[in-house]
């Protein structure tokens, strides 16, 4: 008879709010290892000032990325002019900004040398002149990586590294915050 009580409890506990609770819990913490377990390309830059308006950034991609596959890093019209990159692999076309029609400058680095496996760095630097608001410094741009038949693989922002971090979340913490809420909702939902 003892043993029939304890199934019972289990069964009700399993079922009832506090098990909805417990399973909402469980898939975050699924959805939470199955992200970090993934280690998908990546984008890192240290910021240097130069003189005046003038700035570097030294970029670290990590792979993998295909061979004669690349990024497509976006610099904003308004804000960025006289792009330049003297990298020779990966191999660097530049568009520049041009704020009278509107268009955003492009630094298009292609692995066209080899493939950059998974964990696999490379590094390059791109200078500009930082047309931003006096005493502000720039930050984070959107990239995009594309495999060797130009086709999009990931979209994302560049992360900064050493003395200035941004002050944005990175996109995989704000998509587990929001799944792990509606999860939660949904639980509550169910409940009410």
């Amino acid at each position: 008879m003892k043993f029939r009580t304890q199934t019972k409890r289990v069964a009700q506990t399993s079922t009832g709010p506090a098990g909805r609770v417990l399973r909402a819990m469980a898939l975050g913490a699924g959805l939470l290892m199955s992200a970090m377990a993934w280690a998908g390309p990546s984008v890192t830059y240290v910021a240097t000032q130069g003189a005046g308006i003038s700035w570097s950034y030294d970029y670290t991609v990590t792979g993998p990325i295909d061979q004669f596959g690349g990024i497509d890093l976006v610099f904003g019209y308004a804000s960025y002019a006289n792009l330049a990159s003297s990298s020779i692999d990966p191999s660097i076309v530049i568009t520049q900004p041009d704020s009278v029609v509107l268009l955003d400058g492009d630094v298009l680095a292609t692995f066209d040398s080899a493939a950059l496996g998974s964990g696999s760095t490379a590094m390059f630097s791109v200078s500009f002149d930082w047309l931003g608001a006096k005493g502000s410094m720039p930050g984070p741009q959107a990239f995009s990586i594309f495999d060797a038949n130009g086709g999009f693989v990931l979209a994302g922002r560049t992360t900064p590294t050493g003395s200035n971090p941004s002050p944005l979340p990175e996109p995989s913490e704000a998509t587990l915050a929001v799944v792990a809420l509606l999860a939660l909702s949904l639980t509550r939902r169910r409940a009410a």
